[in-house]
């Protein structure tokens, strides 16, 4: 039996190349690729979005603090940006268990808490829709209506469209509408009707 050449060595390494599915970086094909992060310019707590390729089950960080991810598939990451998070340019790492992709955002200012400036109707009935107003919405917000959690519809920086949950509300007294975002809590009162 001859020996292989090098020729055949050659060969042999391009194959088991392809086959282990290396990509230009000699990573596995699986790892997270960033390719968009939009917007490109934010305030503390607004919301931003991360595209790109292999991101399920990702952990995120800007500046090193991590960050609550709101929603998650393979190829897009919503997420808010953390307080904590300084002005200027700042990376945003993806992580997940086959390895780490980073990218920067232009963080331009240091958002504000929440306030809530009104709330309609006022009374409210159970199951029905509320107009929440006020500042800082951005960035998602979660609403507890008497301490259970309510739908939220929409969200806009100064609005949010939420239903009242149909149970666990006392009727016939004030009870608490709380709104949480990445960046405070503020509480104000609504009327639910008997």
């Amino acid at each position: 039996m001859s020996k292989p050449t090098a020729t055949t060595w050659l060969l042999i390494a391009a194959l088991v190349t392809i086959s282990t599915g290396c990509d230009s970086n000699g990573e596995g094909g699986s790892s997270p690729r960033i390719t968009s992060i939009t917007p490109s310019t934010v305030a503390t707590g607004d919301l931003i979005t991360i595209a790109g390729t292999n991101l399920s089950s990702a952990s995120v960080t800007i500046q090193g603090i991590s960050t609550f991810i709101t929603a998650n598939t393979s190829t897009s990451i919503s997420t808010s940006v953390p307080p904590g998070a300084s002005v200027g340019t700042q990376e945003v790492r993806v992580t997940t268990s086959e390895g780490t992709d980073a990218a920067s955002i232009n963080i331009s200012q240091i958002g504000a808490p929440p306030t809530i400036t009104g709330i309609s109707p006022d009374p409210v009935s159970l199951g029905q829709q509320i107009v929440i107003t006020g500042t800082g919405f951005q960035g998602g917000a979660a609403v507890e209506v008497a301490t259970v959690l309510a739908t939220v519809d929409a969200t806009t920086a100064t609005t949010i469209t939420a239903t009242v949950p149909t149970s666990g509300i006392t009727r016939g007294q004030q009870a608490s509408v709380r709104v949480t975002t990445p960046l405070g809590t503020v509480v104000s009162q609504v009327f639910i009707n008997n």
